[in-house]
């Protein structure tokens, strides 16, 4: 009984000695272990690299807008020259009017009225002659009547009817004038009466008429070209975007202005000035503050502890200003909403750590508290998101969920940083669009 006792007690002993090694103290030793050489890397350069980033992708954008500006001057120039061509196209063309004349066909219908008459006169045969004057008269009044009547029917038969009655007329004039000529002393030749010729045209005959001119058209091309102007190359003006950003989530809280500038119409780079707060860590004793962190926890706040018998009941809690850099991505959906693809870093500038505890000393109970500074971190993570952004005007509301990926740990955010979380934003857009 004896030895079982002897033992029991060696081994309560060995185990207060040593002591199983707890989860929060293996994670510290574990976050000191050797590191890849890309994290190695990242930690060392990642801020100079992101950086030239940037930089590099602000000169391809001002490159970028030079050469449109040039491309815009030299198109504008040749749209200029080409229009005032035109325009002296137009003045130059002669616009005066042609004269148009109409060939057409007539026809002209000729109607020629013959009247012989013989005036014969004799001393002791006058009733005869007279009696042969005046049947020979009937007989051309009958050939006029008989004329008239054939116009009037077809005037198509005209011209022949002219012709048969010219030919009837010369033989009655040579019928008649054949007796006389046995009687030459006796027959006083008379003159005949003039022929009347009449004519008759179509009302189709016209004189050539010069067209109607058209109104000229006025050259609106002329009036509407620009004068050549001499451009000068102006610097774009930057579209750019001034708000508010907060960050939520279980273990870090954060708000603060941010600005925005657009590289191109859906591609910006933003950056900020951000104030953290991590959650409070508890700690019972100076034992699991050690284990938890790493440090001394006597020799780190050695200057402000006064002598105790005991200390415990230890409180900490961490504040930081950041700046985060990140680039944004905009998708649009519909007019006012669009989708939001970002990816950011966070460079520490400031970190400080608020300490609370109690000490006891013969009995009595004091608490005090303390803040400390530390040297803050540049780069040791990054966050990626995909949210929603919604437009009023020039007023814009995005939310946005996030993943953050640390590849290391600041010895002074012990309680860590959000692995989820979500972003809350509010801006006001100026510049071109």
């Amino acid at each position: 009984m004896n030895n079982d006792f002897f033992e029991r007690r060696i081994k309560q002993q060995l185990e207060s000695v040593n002591r199983p090694m707890s989860p929060e103290g293996w994670e510290t030793v574990k976050k000191r272990l050797p590191v890849p050489w890309y994290l190695s890397f990242l930690r060392e350069w990642g801020l100079l690299t992101m950086g030239g980033l940037i930089f590099t992708g602000l000169l391809g954008n001002l490159y970028y807008q030079f050469k449109n500006q040039q491309l815009i001057k030299r198109l504008y120039e040749e749209n200029s020259t080409l229009k005032q061509d035109v325009a002296t196209l137009r003045r130059t063309t002669s616009s005066s009017a042609q004269l148009v004349s109409t060939h057409q066909v007539d026809t002209v219908y000729i109607i020629k009225k013959m009247v012989v008459e013989h005036r014969y006169v004799h001393n002791t045969e006058e009733n005869g002659y007279q009696l042969a004057t005046t049947n020979v008269s009937s007989e051309g009044t009958k050939n006029q009547r008989l004329k008239k009547e054939n116009l009037k029917k077809n005037p198509a038969q005209l011209l022949p009817e002219v012709r048969g009655a010219k030919a009837t007329d010369t033989l009655a004039v040579t019928a008649t004038e054949k007796p006389l000529e046995a009687q030459p002393t006796e027959a006083v030749p008379t003159e005949p009466m003039p022929n009347e010729t009449t004519a008759k045209e179509d009302s189709l005959t016209t004189e050539p008429k010069p067209v109607a001119q058209l109104p000229t058209s006025k050259d609106t091309t002329a009036k509407a070209a620009p004068p050549l102007a001499k451009k000068t190359f102006k610097f774009p003006t930057p579209r750019v975007r001034i708000g508010v950003e907060s960050e939520f989530g279980f273990k870090k809280i954060g708000v603060g202005p941010s600005v925005e500038l657009f590289l191109s119409p859906n591609f910006s780079i933003s950056a900020g000035l951000h104030a953290h707060t991590f959650s409070s860590q508890e700690y019972e004793t100076v034992k699991e503050y050690n284990a938890a962190t790493g440090l001394d926890f006597v020799k780190q706040f050695a200057d402000v502890i006064p002598p105790n018998d005991r200390l415990e009941e230890i409180e900490t809690h961490v504040s930081t200003v950041e700046m985060p850099i990140g680039f944004k991505y905009y998708l649009p959906l519909r007019r006012d909403f669009s989708l939001v693809f970002a990816t950011s870093t966070n460079v520490d500038l400031r970190a400080f750590n608020q300490v609370k505890f109690e000490i006891y000393k013969d009995g009595d109970e004091q608490y005090l508290s303390t803040e400390t500074k530390h040297l803050p971190k540049s780069f040791y993570e990054y966050t990626f998101g995909v949210g929603l952004q919604k437009k009023w005007k020039q007023g814009i509301a995005q939310v946005q969920p996030f993943v953050n990926f640390s590849f290391r740990q600041p010895e002074y955010a012990v309680g860590g940083n959000n692995v989820f979380g979500i972003k809350a934003s509010l801006w006001v857009e100026f510049g071109k669009k």
